[in-house]
């Protein structure tokens, strides 16, 4: 018997708007955790950004629009966020900021933290970099009076919420 040949996936055979479709439907989940300033913007895109200059352009917006950027400290994210070009910075819809990552065992955070801190990170980029964000956009997980951890942009509601 024959053995089996394999065929390769073509997707640059594909039609663009069947690519786009498969670009959404990759970074629909994608979350990038932010814990340091030090590594590139390279460094954090996906791999599939990276394996050819035409998959770059046609699906680097739908990255941005899609992937869900997470910070536990705003310092951390706010230089990398300011280095990010200007036309892909206003397609970010979620940078969430999740105080749940923090390790601190003698200060637990809690929402006012969180308010404190999303205040400081859009202050910080406003002055340091003359950037604001789209409303929406900055959110945090908070907790709510029944103790279940939620996302939100609009903290004003739980703020008085403690943990």
């Amino acid at each position: 018997m024959a053995p089996a040949t394999q065929e390769h996936f073509r997707l640059m055979a594909m039609p663009p708007e069947l690519r786009l479709r498969i670009y959404e439907l990759v970074f629909e989940t994608t979350s990038i955790h932010i814990f340091t300033r030090k590594s590139s913007r390279r460094d954090q895109l996906p791999p599939l950004l990276l394996s050819n200059k035409q998959i770059y352009h046609e699906a680097i917006m739908t990255h941005y629009q899609t992937t869900e950027f997470v910070f536990c400290y705003p310092f951390t994210v706010a230089e990398r966020y300011a280095r990010i070009p200007q036309q892909f910075r206003n397609a970010i819809s979620t940078m969430l900021l999740d105080v749940r990552l923090i390790q601190n065992q003698s200060a637990r955070p809690s929402n006012i933290y969180a308010a404190k801190m999303l205040a400081q990170f859009e202050d910080y980029l406003m002055k340091a970099h003359d950037i604001s964000i789209k409303p929406g956009v900055l959110q945090a997980m908070v907790k709510t009076e029944a103790g279940e951890w939620v996302k939100t942009a609009n903290l004003g509601r739980y703020v008085e919420v403690a943990l």
